[in-house]
């Protein structure tokens, strides 16, 4: 049991109603791996997650093992849905790389020209602050896009 290619054990599909998980175990060199995956369309509840955790821990107790970590992979919270494929704009979130530190410089980043009505700049802002480039903005000027965003026309 020592061949890497071995690491992938097997799959088995683990219907129940209408949820289609699979469970596959993983080995790797000291320690064995447990997975149940299921797509968005077959999301569990708390509920099912709990039952299956509770079934899983008696299962590997049940062999004499020991469970040494749990992890839970969400995309049940919105930001994760939002950013589920944002992994190409990683490097965006690193880094201020803009030269604007004030509102005005920052319209003209974004291609707001000076004759702009208050509705077009606050449209653009509302949907710039909503990328990855804006995660590593400086405060003040977050701060400053923030109430720029709540003033009334």
């Amino acid at each position: 049991m020592t061949d890497s290619e071995d690491e992938h054990f097997g799959y088995r599909d683990l219907r129940r109603g209408s949820e289609p998980p699979t469970m596959e175990l993983w080995r790797g060199r000291e320690t064995w791996s447990l997975t149940v995956d299921a797509t968005e369309d077959h999301a569990f509840t708390d509920e099912q997650l709990s039952q299956w955790r509770v079934e899983m821990e008696h299962a590997i107790s049940a062999v004499g093992g020991t469970v040494v970590e749990q992890r839970l992979f969400e995309e049940r919270n919105e930001r994760a849905r939002k950013t589920v494929g944002r992994n190409e704009n990683w490097l965006r979130t690193v880094a201020w790389s803009l030269p604007a530190q004030t509102l005005d410089e920052l319209f003209g980043d974004l291609g707001v020209g000076p004759g702009a009505t208050v509705e077009q700049r606050r449209a653009k802002l509302a949907e710039f602050v909503q990328s990855p480039t804006w995660e590593p903005a400086p405060d003040h000027l977050k701060r400053a896009a923030d109430e720029f965003l709540r003033q009334q026309s």
